[in-house]
């Protein structure tokens, strides 16, 4: 569903997990503050949150952030965010960063599914 103040998500709910679907084919770094903030404002109390990239062709590295930001906020509320429909492309631009640096180590990263229905199922064991 279309959600008034988020013009780069779709978000829906799947089984009791918040699903945001990310839009624009090309995520640029003028775009990187913008969609951080629908990112946050989407994370749910329980924290289960899946943010499907599969129409998402370009990721500039300035998204990693906002990503490493939300994953926090997901934890923080007993969650887990899974990241899944990666491109190679896309999911290339979140290894070249050592993952102690990506992520506290205090606190799991993201997972990633290559499937929505493998993450969504994720989200509901999380």
């Amino acid at each position: 569903m279309d959600v008034p103040g988020l013009p780069d998500l779709t978000v829906e709910v799947v089984e009791g997990v918040t699903v945001a679907t990310l839009r624009p084919a090309h995520v640029h770094a003028a775009d990187a503050d913008r969609i951080a903030v629908q990112l946050r404002a989407v994370v749910p109390a329980t924290g289960r949150l899946v943010l499907d990239l599969s129409a998402v062709a370009f990721l500039t590295s300035a998204l990693v952030g906002a990503v490493v930001d939300v994953n926090r906020a997901c934890h923080d509320r007993g969650g887990r965010l899974v990241v899944c429909g990666c491109r190679r492309e896309v999911l290339d631009v979140f290894q070249p960063l050592p993952a102690r640096q990506r992520f506290n180590p205090n606190q799991p990263g993201p997972l990633f599914a290559a499937t929505r229905a493998a993450a969504v199922v994720a989200g509901v064991e999380g």
